[in-house]
């Protein structure tokens, strides 16, 4: 007998030997060809991932692509909960040559345009609350801050403006 399926997919698993009764027994496994992206485990952001979301996906290549978060839910293995993600890729032919390993999802859970940041090493506690920033003669000029980053603190107030200089630890 002959199946045809409506799409292209990949065998993933020969079940039959030759010689084996075929009536009522799986013969094959099969996947699709399209390609997704698998995250799961304890380092997935579940409260920073929703389903429809927009995500970039950088390969191994060095590439960055856009991607959609399709599915979220949760495994339980050994009675551990994890967050599991499924990302699909638009455009299949960024991911020519990659058929298997490590990739980096970013998700982006909120942005600001035209800001000014600085390092976050710039800050400077002050004894009444707050932040400030030291200019290069030292004196401090209070700011406010707003997002953060692992490389930059975004920062407004009076006496910020583009072009500032200030004072960073090393």
């Amino acid at each position: 007998e002959v199946v045809v399926l409506p799409e292209d997919v990949r065998v993933s698993a020969v079940l039959a030997q030759p010689g084996d009764a075929a009536e009522g027994a799986a013969v094959l496994r099969v996947t699709s060809t399209h390609k997704v992206i698998r995250l799961q485990g304890d380092d997935v952001p579940s409260a920073a991932v929703q389903q429809g979301g927009e995500v970039t996906v950088l390969l191994p290549n060095g590439a960055e692509v856009p991607g959609t978060v399709t599915e979220v839910g949760t495994t339980s293995e050994a009675g551990d909960a994890t967050t599991a993600v499924l990302v699909d890729v638009a455009d299949q032919e960024t991911l020519t040559g990659v058929d298997s390993g490590p990739v980096t999802v970013r998700v982006t859970t909120e942005r600001h345009d035209q800001v000014l940041a600085v390092p976050p090493a710039a800050l400077l506690a002050l004894r009444e609350g707050g932040h400030a920033l030291q200019l290069e003669d030292g004196t401090l000029v209070p700011v406010e801050t707003g997002m953060f980053t692992d490389t930059r603190v975004e920062v407004s107030g009076d006496g910020v403006h583009e072009g500032l200089k200030v004072v960073t630890a090393s």
